[in-house]
């Protein structure tokens, strides 16, 4: 009887006696949490499923639970190690789970001492479950009652039933638009006519651009090549005269003792003069010359009312402090072609120009900002009394905002006939310049 006492003794302290039989390979680490219960001690410390210690002690501190563990020396733990209390399925043993996990990680971590703390991390057991439902129970209680409550709602049923039908109605009408025949085919057809035009647009203008730069640019035609031809040409002539005079001078050959007398003399020295001021004229006219900006663009208007599209080009001539405008663009009012002609002054941020304006007399203010990307455009035209009618009609005054994409694109937007209110026109364009 006596011996089997001792046997029972010894297999209840098991675990402490091979925690004590254990300590010299073995190493103390703690960890605080804000409850273990289902804790025991001699519980096991697992890492990735391998029971690496076991629990030594626990005891409150501060209102937590401290849990001293027992580590075999064979495992290193490093700062970046996680413990939690956890269990093997529902009703399985609580015992305390170590993890490395990649939201854990930490730049160059230490060795966990004997002695030192291992961070934790909460778990969400049963308990916290239970609680979260015990919270959210008296509102879904509620939302079920509002769902019973309308769903017993002729009236909701009812108009239940007319949405689906609307839904139907609808798809109906989406069929009839996309058909052959719908607004969406006829639409397609229209951007593919204006495309059209367009590119025809785009091609004539290609071909007029090109003739300017064959007369202006070209080399061996351009007039700018020209001109530098011809002042060489002079500055060639005025050397060999230059030379010429100063063999006068000396009295060499028979042309130096023929023309010893002062009056010829001068003569020929102020025919040098004469030449090489107008070669530094001209050497003035190239630099302003060289100066000048020849802008061309070509692009498309989108505007509200009956006919929505207009098409336009023109070119610009840009000399130091003065423009020269030149357009021509499709009349979206009375139909036909608009020509426009005017000459402006330049100025820091704008230019102020005068002239024939969409095939009448006009003028216009131009607004240039942030380097010329942002650009306001004010263009009055049509100063006259309609005879037809019996009231004075208002300038046609068009305001424009256009913004440039890039060198070559632009995109505005502004209104047409602005001072009349029943006739005005919102538009939309882009245009595409060199």
């Amino acid at each position: 009887m006596s011996a089997f006492v001792i046997f029972a003794y010894f297999i209840v302290k098991t675990d402490s006696l091979v925690s004590l039989l254990s300590k010299g390979k073995r190493y103390p680490v703690y960890a605080k949490f804000s409850n273990v219960s289902g804790l025991f001690k001699s519980a096991p410390v697992r890492l990735a499923g391998v029971q690496i210690g076991l629990v030594e002690d626990i005891f409150l501190e501060g209102g937590r639970a401290v849990v001293r563990m027992q580590i075999k020396k064979k495992y290193t733990l490093t700062t970046d190690i996680r413990a939690a209390v956890t269990s093997v399925g529902i009703v399985g043993e609580n015992f305390i789970e170590l993890s490395y996990r990649k939201e854990f990680e930490t730049p160059n971590p230490s060795t966990v001492p004997p002695g030192g703390e291992i961070k934790t991390v909460k778990t969400f057991g049963l308990e916290e479950v239970g609680a979260e439902l015990k919270a959210i129970s008296p509102k879904v209680r509620a939302v079920l009652d509002s769902m019973n409550g309308i769903l017993a709602d002729n009236d909701f049923r009812e108009s239940i039933k007319g949405t689906v039908q609307n839904m139907r109605d609808i798809s109906e009408n989406l069929k009839t638009i996309s058909g052959e025949n719908g607004t969406a085919a006829r639409t397609i057809d229209k951007i593919d006519r204006v495309a059209l035009r367009l590119t025809e647009t785009v091609d004539s203008l290609k071909k007029f651009l090109e003739k300017v730069d064959d007369s202006l640019f070209k080399e061996d035609r351009g007039i700018l090549d020209n001109l530098e031809t011809t002042a060489s040409q002079l500055k060639t002539t005025a050397e060999d005269l230059k030379s010429i005079v100063a063999r006068v001078r000396k009295g060499e050959g028979t042309a130096g003792k023929l023309l010893t007398g002062d009056g010829l003399y001068k003569k020929l020295d102020g025919s040098i003069e004469s030449v090489n001021t107008f070669l530094k004229d001209l050497e003035k006219k190239k630099a302003g010359l060289d100066k000048t900006k020849l802008n061309y663009y070509a692009g498309v208007d989108y505007m509200t009312g009956e006919k929505n599209a207009r098409f336009a080009f023109g070119m610009d001539l840009n000399f130091p402090g003065f423009s020269l405008f030149t357009r021509v663009r499709e009349d979206a009012l009375e139909g036909g072609t608009d020509f426009t002609v005017m000459a402006g002054k330049q100025y820091k941020y704008f230019t102020a120009a005068a002239g024939m304006v969409d095939s009448g007399l006009g003028a216009a203010l131009y607004l240039n900002l942030f380097n010329r990307r942002l650009n306001l455009q004010l263009e009055a035209s049509r100063f006259y009394k309609a005879r037809e009618l019996s009231w004075d009609r208002s300038p046609l005054l068009k305001a424009v905002l256009s913004f440039s994409l890039n060198k070559n694109i632009d995109v505005s937007a502004g209104y047409e006939d602005v001072l009349e209110r029943e006739s005005r026109k919102f538009l939309v364009g882009i245009s595409f310049r060199n």
